[in-house]
C-alpha cells in the first residue's frame, strides 16, 4: 500500500508540548501550502490542549475539509498524530491508522533522539520507513 495517503505525521512529548519528530509527504500531488498550514495549526492546538491528559490511549479523530487527523496520547505522554487525505484507505478503515501508530510506538522510535529531544537521522529514517511500509 502506498504511504501517499499519510500527508503528515507527528510524534510529540505531551508534557513539554514539544515535537520529537515529524514526517511530511512532500511528493504527494494536490497538497496545498494552505492545507499544510491548517494541519500544522490544528496539530499545535491538539498538542497544547488540556484535554489530552484525561484522554490517554483514547483514539481521536478530527475532520477537516480535505483531511482527517487521527491522534492518540500514550500513558508515557507521547502524542502520535497523523493527517490523512479523506479519500485514503485510512479514512475507510480507521483501525489501520491506529495499528500504524501502535507499531511505531512499539518500535521505540520516540527514543531515538538527540540531546535536544528531537529525532536523530536514524529515528527520522525509521519513522519514514514505518510509514512507507
Amino acid at each position: 500500500m502506498s504511504y501517499q495517503s499519510i500527508y503528515y505525521f507527528l510524534i510529540a512529548n505531551q508534557v513539554t508540548q514539544k515535537a520529537i519528530g515529524t514526517f511530511v509527504d512532500n511528493s504527494a500531488t494536490g497538497n496545498s501550502i494552505n492545507d499544510f498550514n491548517i494541519i500544522v495549526e490544528k496539530s499545535k492546538e491538539i498538542l497544547h490542549s488540556s484535554e489530552l491528559n484525561q484522554n490517554k490511549n483514547r483514539r481521536n479523530r478530527l475532520m477537516l475539509q480535505n483531511y482527517n487527523i487521527y491522534y492518540i496520547v500514550t500513558n508515557s505522554n507521547i502524542l502520535y498524530l497523523a493527517a490523512v487525505k479523506k479519500n485514503s484507505i485510512y479514512c475507510e478503515k480507521e483501525s489501520l491508522i491506529f495499528e500504524l501508530i501502535e507499531d511505531i510506538d512499539h518500535q521505540g522510535i520516540k527514543k531515538l533522539v538527540d540531546k535536544n529531544g528531537e529525532l536523530t537521522n536514524v529515528g527520522r529514517q525509521n519513522l519514514k520507513f514505518s510509514i512507507k511500509k
